[in-house]
């Protein structure tokens, strides 16, 4: 189910819009356009979904602010470190606003200070209604979630609420 309806009754084409719109996805891998500079790498959402000029510009830049990059606005995906690159990756999932972050490993190549930025953005993300599924071997950050849910070879081992 997502927001309420089966995903099977769902058409192709509101499956797309969904993925695009509402759908966030941290790569553990970025997947940026090495050609691109950061502000097209984080726009290319918005311009799937069709978001007028202006309004693009705004949430680019916000989203971009969001994660500490607007010092490198204009340097191409080639041009970034492993932790850049993966900030970029991040405001890229943020720029829609989507309901549902889908994080691999986000903090992987992250410094400590930037780990905590990101963290608590996607604490915040979730505080305000917004669902993050995190998926990472790092228990410090799995200690900053609502719940942790334990796999080993595909079973869940153990499940249990985080009570802070």
């Amino acid at each position: 189910f997502f927001e309420g309806k089966r995903i099977d009754e769902y058409k192709e084409k509101e499956l797309a819009a969904i993925r695009n719109q509402k759908i966030g996805y941290i790569f553990q891998s970025f997947f940026l356009d090495p050609n691109y500079d950061v502000y097209k790498n984080v726009e290319m959402p918005l311009l799937i979904a069709g978001v007028p000029r202006k309004e693009r510009k705004e949430r680019v830049l916000a989203a971009i602010e969001r994660v500490g990059m607007s010092h490198r606005l204009r340097n191409r995906g080639s041009s970034l470190s492993g932790g850049e690159k993966q900030r970029v990756a991040i405001a890229r999932a943020l720029v829609c606003d989507p309901c549902l972050i889908l994080a691999d490993e986000p903090c992987g190549n992250l410094d400590t200070y930037n780990s905590n930025i990101i963290m608590k953005l996607l604490r915040r993300i979730s505080d305000n209604g917004g669902t993050v599924l995190l998926i990472t071997h790092n228990s410090e950050a799995a200690m900053q979630t609502d719940r942790i849910i334990t796999l080993n070879d595909g079973i869940v081992i153990s499940d249990q609420r985080i009570v802070s």
